[in-house]
């Protein structure tokens, strides 16, 4: 379930006032808020509406579990999640591009594979950490 709804979230999801809606017998969770789809089902079950009609309204349903999900924060816009991603990519890999030029110079110097690996490894780790350093908070 994406999430719950407040009484007047849910009066007007099915179209009647808030103080109709406490006075019915809707179901209701625990908490005394109220589950989209199982408000929409009770409402018009009892109604004998064709199920074109029902069908409507359990797209409401969701439709309206989707935009109280987004209000919520609870989902996140798919091209804003890719944009950011691509910049991270992006970045991680100039960074990790930039490495051979940095080190070259060392690298030539070392007759060691240990000391290249070594010295290989550490601006790694260190680009790394640095990148996950930049985007925590994002």
């Amino acid at each position: 379930m994406i999430g719950r709804l407040t009484q007047q979230e849910a009066a007007w999801l099915i179209g009647i006032s808030p103080r109709a809606l406490r006075d019915m017998d809707a179901p209701r969770a625990e908490d005394g808020s109220y589950c989209p789809r199982a408000l929409v089902e009770w409402r018009y079950r009892d109604k004998g509406f064709t199920s074109q009609r029902e069908r409507l309204a359990a797209r409401q349903a969701e439709r309206a579990e989707l935009d109280l999900a987004v209000r919520r924060g609870e989902l996140l816009d798919a091209n804003e999640v890719g944009e950011a991603w691509a910049t991270h990519i992006r970045e991680a890999r100039d960074r990790l591009r930039g490495i051979p030029s940095k080190l070259a110079s060392q690298l030539a110097a070392s007759r060691d594979p240990n000391e290249v690996a070594r010295l290989l490894l550490t601006e790694i780790d260190f680009a790394l950490e640095d990148l996950a350093n930049t985007h925590q908070s994002t």
